[in-house]
């Protein structure tokens, strides 16, 4: 029987696997803004939901489970100050699929938008940006 230690994760009696580097290689990528509800990104914590785009700055669209099955909408955010983030010629976004964070760059600023894991709030937190903004 051939030494399979190093091409599997099943080692030594013991599967083992790094769950987080596995999942995020299939992390998304934006090389440019998703600036259409169509192109919005899904983050969320299993009660409250965010659809996520670049319209007009950043805009949001919240979503609970509990308007099933009519999807009523407790309401849209929109950031238009981020404007600068999301039409900048250096744009870049990720979307970690293990920790459900978006990360926005570009113009100098930097925005990691996330839904608190425990309690439903949408987190939006910006770096690079002025205060008088």
């Amino acid at each position: 029987m051939a030494d399979s230690s190093n091409t599997s994760a099943w080692q030594s009696g013991v599967f083992n696997l790094d769950v987080p580097s596995v999942v995020r290689s299939s992390d998304v990528v934006l090389q440019r803004a998703n600036t259409t509800a169509l192109q919005s990104l899904g983050l969320g914590n299993g009660t409250l939901g965010a659809a996520v785009w670049a319209h007009s700055g950043l805009t949001v669209q919240l979503n609970r489970a509990d308007t099933l099955p009519n999807r009523l909408s407790p309401g849209t955010l929109t950031i238009p100050a981020l404007s600068a983030l999301s039409g900048a010629p250096d744009f870049h976004a990720t979307l970690d699929l293990y920790t459900a964070t978006l990360t926005e760059s570009g113009g100098g600023l930097t925005a990691t938008i996330y839904v608190n894991a425990v309690k439903d709030e949408l987190v939006v937190d910006v770096t690079g940006a002025s205060p008088s903004t």
